[in-house]
């Protein structure tokens, strides 16, 4: 099974939606499917049709669970929701920088995906706007990782202090993890800030846009609308930021 972290510690900027449009396609080509909502907001469960009503999943993180047990408790924790299998959010998430602690509090998560990666393809994790324990656990359980980014500077300066954090977990927990791109969520190719934010990229990976056409990509529970976003891929190449770019 192959884990898909959408993460960004600016809320707001369409990592729900990301993540949903991206298990519709892939469910699309008949790929097996785990959701995982980390986020105690909840949005992505709403999406899907799921039912924040349990706190299974933090009682993984947390390890209340027995080793024995763990495998049961995981599978147990699943739901199936019109949207995918989902393991769904809870409120006491919020709580989880209090209460997941301990010696491998960052594998956890790694650890409850592991009880059920012979039953799916992909697992695509939902993660909150906080860079906390719950981040910590889903970056140590990624494959890989996308970054939505609205295309104004305030989210693009913020994607720098998220790549330090990346790179924190490959060099202590994760070494296999890797960024598979930015996605400029909102975009607006008539809007000139749109438009500069894809001739940017951060300093950090040296990136330059090329535009894609989800397929799915609407937030509303099982929608399929059109978006406009662009994705940067790896390519050497230097760029100002937009900010700079029209004074």
């Amino acid at each position: 099974m192959r884990t898909i972290v959408v993460i960004n510690q600016k809320g707001g900027v369409g990592k729900s939606t990301t993540v949903q449009a991206l298990g519709a396609a892939l469910r699309a080509e008949r790929k097996r499917v785990l959701f995982v909502d980390l986020d105690a907001q909840g949005n992505l469960t709403d999406t899907l049709g799921g039912s924040a009503n349990s706190p299974a999943l933090l009682a993984l993180l947390e390890k209340r669970i027995p080793p024995e047990e763990r495998a049961e408790c995981a599978t147990a924790c699943i739901q199936q929701t019109p949207g995918g299998d989902l393991m769904p959010s809870h409120p006491m998430l919020a709580t989880a920088d209090v209460v997941v602690k301990g010696m491998g509090m960052e594998k956890r998560l790694a650890e409850a995906l592991a009880c059920v990666a012979g039953k799916y393809d992909y697992a695509i994790v939902d993660t909150p706007p906080a860079l906390g324990a719950l981040t910590s656990n889903a970056l140590s359980a990624a494959n890989d990782v996308i970054i939505p980014a609205q295309a104004d500077a305030y989210s693009l300066h913020g994607v720098g202090q998220l790549f330090e954090t990346i790179a924190a977990a490959k060099e202590y927990t994760n070494p296999g993890i890797s960024v598979l791109g930015i996605v400029l969520t909102r975009y607006n190719g008539r809007s000139v800030l749109s438009r500069d934010a894809t001739a940017w990229q951060p300093r950090h990976c040296n990136w330059v846009p090329s535009c894609v056409k989800p397929k799915y990509a609407s937030a509303w529970p099982f929608g399929r609308r059109r978006l406009a976003a662009r994705i940067f891929l790896p390519t050497p190449r230097k760029a100002t930021p937009p900010w700079t770019m029209r004074r």
